[in-house]
């Protein structure tokens, strides 16, 4: 199957050479980002970056076109993603994490929601409006995204006058003190496990909340750190309760949302993997040694095999996972196993980009280099690649039940 087979209408098409047709910018601008030492200055400098790609609609491709968005399918969103990490894996998870802010924002369909969280982000073209969706939490790691055993979490809401208090923690947010607002997950209080869990959108600027972004290896231009709760009040209508279900349905319901986002992590990786071969092919196509290009030895034609087989593989299963996410059919272990062969991909394209460009590439402004990082960092999002086939196992053979 082919990059673009998925895209079927004309703005899906358009979205894309969009894309293509700022990579350039994209680039630029992510590789003097990742320059940077300065962590506060280069948050502060993304800002131009975000923009660009706010203009280009990139936020906007997964809110229907009743909110102001375009209301792609699932698998036109992964190729656009895809697309966009080729140029910066980095903004690209910055931008699918508040693309899910505004549909979910959109599928609480209440007036608050709209008008203090949903068209603000659609209606943004600055970059200042991005969007944190829920993670872990940093004494449970996975376990906050755990959907096999019913756990509690620690961050709770306690019903007040008007609403709810939160407080708690959460760990390693995308968009960690640049985003507008942050949807975590909650436990009600007095209630255990899945049939407490709700989520509420905090609004950045609220009394009791604070963020304490992290440097990374990899992914420089998304930001991610630890979110801080203390006695946060969210008016009722900012905290989402999901219907009365049974305890399977839930984790089920669940199951779904991890093993999207978890493919939509696979597509980032299929982009970086895809950006390293551009790369390396680039050199081994001009570089003259033993008399002759590179790509004419025969051993340097069988790396750049190697890695296209790899990608091929990853990219076919992820295709493959989006077919199945539009019928409503995916499980996490489909998904488990195209985001870990992306994962390799991408990891044995840097690999094999820096056997055959050499010493240059190993420098910090050598573009392998960005690239080897930002492989590795797109490992770990949400729960290693082990972690993940474990959990797919798991549902396989134990089936929800109550």
């Amino acid at each position: 199957m082919q990059r673009h087979d998925l895209l079927r209408s004309e703005t899906e098409v358009d979205l894309a050479r969009q894309i293509r047709s700022i990579a350039g910018q994209v680039r630029e601008l992510a590789a003097q980002l990742d320059a940077m030492r300065d962590l506060g200055a280069r948050m502060g400098q993304a800002r131009e970056l975000y923009a660009l790609l706010f203009s280009a609609g990139v936020h906007q491709v997964e809110a229907s076109p009743r909110a102001g968005g375009y209301g792609l399918g699932f698998g036109p969103r992964l190729v656009l993603f895809e697309e966009l990490a080729r140029a910066d894996a980095g903004s690209a998870m910055a931008l699918l994490s508040t693309a899910n802010g505004a549909a979910r924002a959109e599928a609480a369909a209440n007036a608050m929601i709209r008008q203090r969280i949903l068209g603000p982000c659609l209606s943004d073209t600055t970059g200042r409006f991005l969007l944190s969706v829920p993670g872990t939490e940093p004494d449970r790691g996975s376990d906050a995204m755990n959907f096999v055993y019913d756990r509690s979490l620690s961050t709770r809401a306690r019903a007040v006058s008007g609403g709810y208090e939160v407080t708690g923690e959460k760990w390693m947010l995308n968009n960690c003190g640049t985003a507008a607002a942050y949807l975590v997950a909650v436990q009600l209080e007095g209630q255990q496990g899945f049939a407490g869990r709700a989520y509420a959108f905090i609004e950045a600027g609220s009394d009791g909340v604070s963020t304490a972004p992290v440097e990374k290896r990899g992914l420089r231009t998304a930001f991610q750190g630890r979110l801080q709760l203390n006695r946060v009040r969210v008016p009722k209508p900012l905290l989402l309760k999901g219907p009365r279900l049974s305890k399977a349905a839930l984790r089920e319901q669940t199951s779904v949302a991890v093993a999207s986002h978890v493919l939509e992590l696979g597509a980032l990786s299929c982009g970086v993997a895809q950006a390293a071969l551009d790369v390396t092919r680039a050199h081994v196509e001009t570089r003259v040694q033993g008399g002759k290009r590179l790509i004419e030895h025969q051993a340097v034609a069988l790396r750049l095999a190697e890695v296209a087989q790899a990608l091929g593989a990853a990219r076919a299963l992820t295709r493959e996972g989006a077919q199945l996410a539009d019928a409503q059919a995916l499980g996490l272990a489909a998904a488990a196993r195209a985001r870990a062969a992306a994962v390799e991909a991408s990891r044995l394209a840097c690999a094999r980009g820096l056997d055959l460009v050499g010493s240059p590439g190993v420098l910090e402004s050598h573009p392998l280099s960005k690239l080897s990082r930002d492989a590795d960092t797109l490992s770990v999002p949400v729960a290693s690649s082990d972690l993940l086939r474990l959990l797919g196992a798991l549902n396989e053979h134990e089936p929800f039940t109550d």
